[in-house]
Formats: structure tokens, C-alpha cells, sequence
């Protein structure tokens, strides 16, 4: 009687500490701003989604002159769930080239780094606090007219884990295992295709883009999907 006790104990401590899945890296939105000349300048904001957490994204970017660009981004997400949740953050800023074309098409490449935190907390106030440099290069090309715009591109990340803490205790559970992964590792490389699709006016547009994040030949437990919505305003 009492090994079934035992057995049942542990079936209900596994099911607590495993409810939830966490994660410690989610792709942000990418910014294609198809510039066509100097002086020209682009905001955006909007609300992103994925498997487990769901955010806000800003993007800014600036032509500096005829063929050169700025980028700037930043993201926040959280995930609540009940005792289990996460949070972090991200910014970024970059430079870039761009070339437009005769018939509306342009293509860029922008290339930048990042600083990101994730902080997760599990069950009975466990926590852990990683921090992550990120380095990018982004190629990609496009379509602008005053009516629609889309963009097709593939973002290539180095991903650096430089801070680490966690509460002692999760080294009785199976969270850890992810954390030391990271900790062993801490480089890890993606590939980042992204669509993107704006509808509208010249100066204001609805934007939709649709991000994956695939890893390169590593098990970082991270989200590979990425849905964000919202608008971008030409300056």
C-alpha cells in the first residue's frame, strides 16, 4: 500500500513541475522598411503570438541616405500560467543597405545586435534569469506600391547566452536539464524566414508577418513560430 503511495506522490510532483512548458528564446519581428530614398522613415507596433507567450513589438527605421538604413526594434512578451509563467525582453538596433528598382521591387540587407532577457518562474517560487546577445544578418527582398506591400526574408542569428542564475533547488527537477544545456552550450545559430504583408493607404498600412525560427543542429528549448499583427506608419 504504501509503494502505490509513494508511486502516486511522485505521478502528482512529476505532473506539477511538467505543466508547463518554458522557454528561453522567442523570434522577434523583422523589420523591412523597402526604403526608396534619403530621409525617408518608418514606425510600426504590434501584437505578436506564439506557443507560449504573446507581446508587443516596435520597430523603427530610418534612410540616412539614398541607398543606406537604421534599424531599431524592441520587444516585450510574458506568459501567465497559474504558478508557471515567463517574461523577457529584447532590443536591437542595426544598419543596413538597400536598393530600390524601377519597377517597385527592393532589395536589402541589414545587419545589427541585440540584448535580450528571459526570466521563467516555476512552481513553489522557483526561478530562473538568463541574459543573451544576439547577431544578425538579413537579407531580403520586396515590394512597394501605396496600396500593398509584401516582403520575403531570412534573418541568420548567432545567439550568445552571457548571464545565468537560477534558484538552487530546480536542481531537483527536470528544468534544469534545459538550463544547463545553455549553460554547456551557449551559442546557438537559427535561420529566421519571415513573410511579410502590409495593406492600406501610402502613409499608414495593416501589417501581418509570420516568423520561423529554425535551429541549427542544437536543442534550445525555444519557440520556432511567430505571428504579429498591427500597423506601420511612413514618416
Amino acid at each position: 500500500m504504501s509503494e502505490k503511495i509513494n508511486i502516486i506522490i511522485f505521478f502528482l510532483i512529476y505532473v506539477l513541475f511538467t505543466s508547463c512548458s518554458h522557454y528561453y528564446y522567442t523570434p522577434n519581428s523583422q523589420t523591412s522598411p523597402l526604403f526608396k530614398e534619403k530621409g525617408e522613415a518608418r514606425i510600426s507596433a504590434a501584437h505578436y503570438g506564439s506557443e507560449e507567450s504573446t507581446g508587443f513589438v516596435m520597430n523603427s527605421a530610418l534612410a540616412i541616405t539614398d541607398n543606406i538604413g537604421l534599424i531599431g526594434n524592441f520587444m516585450y512578451g510574458d506568459d501567465e500560467d497559474n504558478d508557471s509563467d515567463g517574461k523577457g525582453n529584447f532590443s536591437e538596433i542595426g544598419i543596413g543597405l538597400f536598393i530600390p528598382e524601377n519597377n517597385n521591387s527592393v532589395f536589402e540587407v541589414y545587419g545589427g545586435f541585440g540584448i535580450g532577457n528571459v526570466k521563467n518562474h516555476y512552481s513553489n517560487d522557483l526561478e530562473s534569469k538568463l541574459s543573451f546577445h544576439r547577431y544578425f544578418i538579413q537579407p531580403s527582398v520586396g515590394y512597394r506600391s501605396n496600396i500593398v506591400e509584401f516582403a520575403f526574408s531570412s534573418r541568420f542569428c548567432l545567439v550568445h547566452y552571457n548571464k545565468f542564475g537560477y534558484d538552487y533547488l530546480l536542481k531537483e527537477f527536470h528544468h534544469i536539464t534545459d538550463i544547463r544545456y545553455i549553460i554547456d552550450n551557449k551559442n546557438f545559430l537559427m535561420m529566421e524566414p519571415a513573410a511579410t504583408i502590409r495593406l492600406g493607404a501610402e502613409k499608414f498600412k495593416i501589417q501581418f508577418q509570420l516568423i520561423r525560427s529554425i535551429p541549427y543542429n542544437h536543442k534550445l528549448k525555444q519557440e520556432e513560430v511567430n505571428l504579429n499583427i498591427g500597423f506601420i506608419i511612413q514618416i
